[in-house]
């Protein structure tokens, strides 16, 4: 997972989403393993919300993008569309990547009916998952995410807890 998709807010006020490669410094809002998996995942979102292929990095030009002359783009590439309306697009795009909350665990059944699992999300990112005996750690966040094993945040397992979290009841979610 070497390619990120990133935000930021330009100096007009719109905000962008730009495909570059993951780095240490900056927190992508998901990662693709490869640059055209990126893009076509970003040609997505652009069709979905209805946003500039310009402002998104996918279109060079000085002018308006071709979304624009086939009045597909509402303008946000010639400032048409105030920074406002077009940042609302952009936002609800966005949070399909973002959790409720950056900081959780989740727990709920386990392999036997005397354990519990629990997958530990930390500032967004997975940080892994385990199980743990509730006789044993009892409400100890602490002792709890002692029992978790480290394991590598992606793209799929950011999509595996989020519709993991849609589509079922969980036990309980801890944040902190």
């Amino acid at each position: 997972f070497t390619t990120g998709l990133f935000s930021y807010k330009d100096q007009n006020g719109y905000l962008r989403l730009q495909i570059d490669n993951n780095s240490k410094r900056q927190s992508p809002l998901t990662s693709f393993t490869s640059n055209d998996e990126a893009k076509n995942h970003l040609h997505r979102l652009i069709e979905e919300f209805n946003l500039c292929q310009k402002l998104c990095g996918l279109y060079s030009t000085q002018s308006s993008c071709f979304q624009y002359s086939i009045k597909v783009c509402n303008g946000a590439c010639i400032g048409k569309e105030s920074p406002d309306e077009y940042n609302q697009r952009v936002s609800n795009a966005i949070e399909r990547f973002e959790y409720v909350n950056k900081n959780f665990l989740v727990i709920d059944k386990g392999r036997n009916k005397s354990e519990r699992s629990v997958v530990l999300v930390s500032n967004g990112k997975y940080i892994g998952f385990g199980y743990f005996e509730p006789e044993m750690t009892g409400d100890d966040i602490e002792l709890i995410k002692d029992c978790v094993k480290p394991y590598a945040d992606n793209r799929d397992v950011q999509t595996i807890i989020r519709g993991y979290l849609k589509r079922n009841q969980v036990e309980r979610i801890i944040t902190n």
